[in-house]
């Protein structure tokens, strides 16, 4: 029995981060339709809260706080590659604000989304 529930949890933790993606991407097209329904120039007001909810919650990661003031802990990846990161984000988020304006279903619509999960 103990193998079993070894074996179960070991799986839970392998497709888990699949399904969190998954989910959170569906659940972003789907209230970005909700929303664009109601106002469709919102698009990029939601983009930039997304972007900014998306930094203000990576930011403990990268600051400590230390007696000689705020410190940024030493990233792993060039600043190159942070930048390359940050462009193909924002464009493939603002490309999918234009594709809305196209009345494309959601099944292609979420092929134009698939690169900003890379990019996150």
């Amino acid at each position: 029995k103990f193998r079993i529930l070894v074996r179960a949890m070991l799986a839970w933790s392998v497709i888990r981060p699949f399904l969190m993606v998954f989910g959170g991407c569906m659940s972003s097209i789907v209230s970005m339709e909700y929303i664009l329904q109601i106002d469709p120039s919102a698009g990029n007001l939601v983009t930039c809260t997304e972007f900014v909810f998306v930094m203000l919650q990576s930011l403990p990661q990268y600051v400590t706080v230390k007696s000689t003031g705020i410190c940024f802990e030493e990233r792993v990846a060039s600043d190159k590659s942070h930048l390359v990161h940050g462009v193909v984000w924002v464009s493939m988020s603002v490309l999918v604000n234009v594709a809305y304006g196209y009345n494309i279903s959601v099944p292609i619509h979420t092929l134009f989304r698939y690169p900003t999960v890379h990019a996150s």
